[in-house]
């Protein structure tokens, strides 16, 4: 949660810290501690990705049904709440997971931990070589498989 102003947040503070024991519960850090846990990732950037209005109340309502006292929960009491919220809202826990997901695989932290390396594949030297463009004129001369409209 680091250097996030709470009036520039769309969520309360205690809606923070249960989002992060949240994220810390759907994607723990790594035993070896190559991996950091999703609520290690920054916060703001989960936010500023996926919070959209309608998504927003999906969160907050989450963050509701899970306690405020989920931050404090123990480790086996937190699983147990999300597999409860998951089994009594599906869709809205496999939102909150798919995004979630989405933005932990974007940081350099995580990219680094499972060897990528930072940032995008491409600029780093894998490289497209350049071809014989002559080999799609047969693809290319096929007739077209739909109809105009």
């Amino acid at each position: 949660m680091s250097e996030i102003i709470s009036t520039d947040h769309p969520l309360t503070g205690p809606e923070q810290v249960t989002l992060v024991a949240l994220l810390h519960t759907l994607i723990p850090a790594s035993e070896d501690s190559r991996l950091p846990g999703a609520g290690d990732m920054e916060l703001r950037a989960f936010m500023d990705n996926v919070l959209k209005p309608e998504f927003g109340r999906v969160v907050q309502e989450a963050l509701a049904s899970l306690g405020e006292d989920f931050a404090e929960a123990g480790p086996a009491q937190q699983e147990e709440r999300v597999s409860a919220f998951s089994a009594s809202h599906p869709e809205a826990f496999s939102q909150i997971y798919l995004q979630a997901l989405a933005v932990y695989y974007r940081q350099d932290a995580v990219l680094r931990g499972i060897g990528s390396g930072e940032g995008p594949p491409f600029p780093r030297g894998n490289d497209v070589a350049d071809g014989d463009m002559t080999l799609l004129d047969p693809v290319i001369s096929n007739p077209k498989p739909y109809r105009p409209v």
